[in-house]
């Protein structure tokens, strides 16, 4: 039995003559016909009573043909979900972002238009540091991810969707928070709020090779992985931190962020994934994602 036999049963059925149901499928009447013969004798009953001027269903016809209808309805159903999960219309997306990662303007935006572009899709976010985010790719964790700095593993891909300058915040009691000029050599001896380089290693050794370039080893007095914590600790008045400019907008009260004069360093941000493991949704929301 053939799917294309019970689709020409059942338009046979609703025009109750063969050569209009031929017309309709687009096939020649002898065919159809031949089809039809040939489902009866697979079945070993007669579906349509023979008449001068068309045909009638049988009572074997009439006790088939709405089981029919709803098999192949099931059937169209099933493909087009296939489909749609194919498109990456459906599904699920293993979204990783780094916490300072949504202060900037291109997370949103890329969500939101991910979101109205393929609703039905669920979003599974997991907040993750860089590190975590390449290892969760590494393990399939994750489909995609939102990093600064991008990873150097030759599997991963990359698209740079913003890049941010990196500035000083400090407690608004602090003598350099109302001081014409801040260089590195002021900040010599002071102490530092930061995180563990584990966190991020390449953001870690970028600060600390431009640091060292101006005379200056942090001196690192309490560690925190989430920027969000180390401003609130600079806001205690336990050190100074290095602040990525979007974060700006969001920093507690009592905190002052200053621009260092012989600093000249910024992260670019980036959406990435693993080329040889991205599925349908991953990419669908690469397609929306806009290079920087």
């Amino acid at each position: 039995m053939e799917l294309r036999q019970l689709r020409y049963f059942v338009v046979a059925a609703e025009e109750e003559h063969f050569g209009r149901a031929a017309r309709r499928l687009r096939i020649a009447q002898p065919a159809l016909s031949r089809q039809i013969q040939h489902l009866e004798e697979e079945l070993r009953v007669e579906l349509f009573t023979r008449l001068p001027r068309g045909v009638r269903l049988s009572a074997a016809g009439r006790a088939l043909v709405e089981d029919v209808r709803v098999v192949l309805a099931s059937l169209d159903r099933a493909v087009e979900s296939a489909q749609r999960v194919e498109r990456g219309e459906s599904g699920r997306l293993r979204v990783g972002y780094t916490d300072t990662i949504t202060d900037g303007p291109a997370f949103g935006r890329i969500i939101r238009a991910y979101r109205r572009a393929y609703p039905e899709v669920h979003l599974d976010l997991r907040v993750l540091s860089s590190m975590e985010q390449w290892d969760a790719l590494r393990e399939n964790h994750i489909d995609v991810g939102f990093v600064f700095h991008r990873p150097p593993e030759s599997e991963v891909e990359a698209i740079a969707i913003g890049r941010e300058a990196v500035l000083l915040a400090l407690p608004e009691s602090h003598r350099l928070a109302r001081a014409g000029a801040v260089r590195l050599s002021d900040l010599d001896r002071e102490p530092f709020v930061w995180f563990p380089r584990r966190a991020a290693p390449l953001y870690y050794d970028q600060m600390a090779r431009a640091c060292a370039a101006g005379g200056l080893t942090l001196e690192v007095a309490q560690e925190a992985t989430s920027e969000t914590a180390r401003l609130n600790l600079v806001a205690a008045g336990l050190g100074a931190t290095w602040s990525i400019e979007s974060s700006v907008s969001r920093r507690p009260k009592g905190v002052a962020i200053r621009g260092v004069e012989d600093l000249d360093e910024s992260v670019t941000a980036y959406v990435i994934w693993r080329r040889d493991r991205l599925g349908p949704t991953g990419r669908a929301f690469l397609a929306v994602v806009p290079a920087d």
